[in-house]
């Protein structure tokens, strides 16, 4: 039996590579919602109200959701390739990746707990323990098993908008609906008041505090989008059992006809669904964003596996592949670009660093985020001249694996 080692620089799969760095420049796009200001004043509350209904209108459209959802297929993707790789080394494949997994939710719960509260690693490193059942299963049952979380899901918050508009129908029940999306909305001013004062002018300990509250709201929340979570790693483990990142111009027809049919049945969907979700966020005084909330479980996917069919078909040219393939670095040190995204924007944003929290116009954030992604490309690239891997995955590695992998590359 050979050594279980990590994936060898020379073995990675360019494609997800490059997505993966796409990937992180979507996730950046959203989070600084929650970065620079309360979500109760960005992406809580109705985009039409706002100083930048343009703007939030195409983060709805375009972003919201399409990221995590292709963070989490690459994340099964790369559980096939994984997986199969240490099988073919002969090595106890469940434990080593059971390993892996409560490494990254070690990594997740401190990156709440102690730099941000919009965490989605620990919710990755737990769904990504049921992967592990499907490890032995055909590619067709893997399909199956995606659609029908996606099914499911979609019917319940269906059923929950059927269930609000029966409830408008009884007097009583309409009027407590009336009442509590009252109640709903001084709630979120509350919040937003008390978040305006932690991040905005601290002390720590308040920082600390709605820090801890408002992780435990994030997780729960994960929790009802966690279908379509699992749902994305079967179809990204399919892909990867199949061998289409690995080998795109061998799948060169189903990968246009993803693309085709995400942008022209999934982006309009999205587009629908973010109209709707400029009235205010899903609630009594929003029931239609339910609606919304059950399209876009099967939309939100559908846009994201077009985004991934459409990038990995434009690496296949010569000019746009060669721009494109600037997002490998970044991508082949995800996790590092992850946690420093995190630090950089609470230091920018927060009080203990340059105190910008609520003070600065969303557009401004935006650029601010954006010059953050190309430092990053660029710092990735150089950082990967003189190391085989980043520092956040030089640590998840040497904790799977209990041995240090090469870190520094060697001077030829």
């Amino acid at each position: 039996m050979q050594p279980a080692l990590p994936i060898a620089p020379e073995d990675r799969i360019e494609a997800m590579d490059v997505l993966r760095g796409f990937a992180l420049l979507g996730i950046l796009l959203v989070n600084v919602l929650f970065f620079c200001a309360p979500a109760q004043e960005t992406i809580m509350k109705p985009w039409r109200e706002t100083t930048d209904p343009w703007l939030l209108g195409l983060v709805f459209w375009l972003v919201q959701g399409k990221f995590y959802c292709l963070f989490s297929f690459l994340f099964g993707a790369g559980f096939s390739v994984q997986t199969s790789r240490l099988e073919a080394r002969g090595a106890r494949t469940g434990s080593i990746y059971t390993r892996r997994q409560l490494v990254l939710l070690g990594i997740g719960l401190l990156h709440g707990v102690l730099l941000w509260m919009g965490d989605i690693l620990a919710a990755y490193a737990l769904a990504g323990l049921l992967l592990l059942a499907f490890r032995k299963r055909q590619p067709r049952t893997l399909l199956i098993w995606a659609a029908v979380l996606l099914a499911l899901a979609t019917l319940v918050w269906a059923l929950f908008w059927v269930a609000i508009l029966v409830a408008q129908t009884v007097p009583a029940a309409a009027q407590e609906m009336h009442r509590a999306a009252q109640a709903q909305a001084a709630e979120m001013a509350r919040k937003s008041a008390e978040a305006l004062r932690a991040y905005g002018q601290g002390p720590y300990v308040l920082l600390f505090q709605v820090r801890l509250k408002e992780l435990a709201t994030n997780y729960g929340m994960t929790l009802a989008i966690l279908p379509q979570i699992l749902a994305m790693f079967l179809l990204g483990a399919w892909a990867g059992r199949t061998g289409i990142l690995g080998d795109p111009a061998g799948h060169r027809r189903l990968l246009r006809r993803v693309a085709a049919w995400g942008f022209l049945v999934a982006l309009p969907l999205s587009a629908g669904c973010a109209w709707v979700f400029g009235k205010g966020f899903p609630g009594p005084a929003n029931p239609g964003a339910m609606l919304a909330f059950a399209l876009l479980t099967c939309a939100t996917p559908g846009l994201s596996l077009a985004y991934a069919a459409g990038l990995v078909l434009l690496l296949q040219k010569a000019g746009a592949g060669a721009f494109l393939r600037r997002l490998a670095s970044p991508g082949r040190m995800a996790l590092s670009n992850y946690l420093g995204q995190s630090v950089v924007m609470t230091t920018m944003f927060y009080f203990y660093g340059f105190g910008l929290y609520g003070r600065v116009p969303l557009p401004a954030a935006y650029g601010l985020a954006l010059v953050l992604f190309a430092l990053q490309v660029l710092a990735s690239r150089a950082w990967l001249t003189r190391f085989s891997m980043g520092p956040a995955e030089w640590l998840w590695r040497r904790l799977t694996y209990g041995h240090a992998p090469a870190f520094r590359k060697a001077v030829r």
